[in-house]
């Protein structure tokens, strides 16, 4: 993502500057997404270009994780695509549908996200922290963690109903 952040500071960070082949070029393909959105929605595309470009991106940054071995790409297990189905069928403004992508993201990276700034932050530490848990899931067994599961679902629902 940060690759792509810096490829699109290239192109478009200096809109004074005179534009360069990147910058048109991308402007010919968001404009022409802009111009088919337009005759399928029968109104304005532009308040939808956001989510529809960031799902694009992520779909097409997920299923190149396939192309690493021992990588698996998110899309390929269920939760994934539902989960953006939901988010997109949801009927809610587009800026709304985009911040529910967004913290959708943060979420299904915390897991690898977490660890790594824990590893650069205090690596001696993370390490004895997650070996330490590795042993208790090898001790525990499926049913250790399913149980340990089950307590973290019923905590998490329990306070999305007291904020009801």
């Amino acid at each position: 993502m940060g690759l792509l952040a810096g490829l699109l500071y290239v192109a478009f960070g200096r809109p004074g500057a005179k534009q360069g082949a990147l910058q048109a070029g991308l402007e010919i393909v968001v404009l022409t997404i802009a111009d088919q959105l337009r005759q399928i929605l029968g109104r304005d595309p532009w308040p939808y270009i956001p989510l529809l470009g960031s799902l694009f991106l992520f779909l097409c940054l997920a299923n190149l994780a396939a192309v690493f071995p021992g990588a698996t790409p998110p899309t390929g297990h269920i939760e994934t695509p539902a989960a953006l189905a939901l988010i997109v069928a949801s009927g809610t403004a587009a800026t709304i549908q985009f911040g529910a992508l967004v913290v959708f993201n943060v979420v299904a990276f915390a897991l690898v996200e977490i660890p790594l700034l824990c590893y650069l932050v205090a690596p001696d530490r993370t390490r004895a922290a997650l070996s330490a848990l590795y042993d208790w899931v090898r001790l525990r067994g499926r049913y250790g963690v399913a149980a340990l599961l089950v307590v973290v679902g019923a905590v998490l629902i329990g306070v999305g109903l007291s904020g009801l």
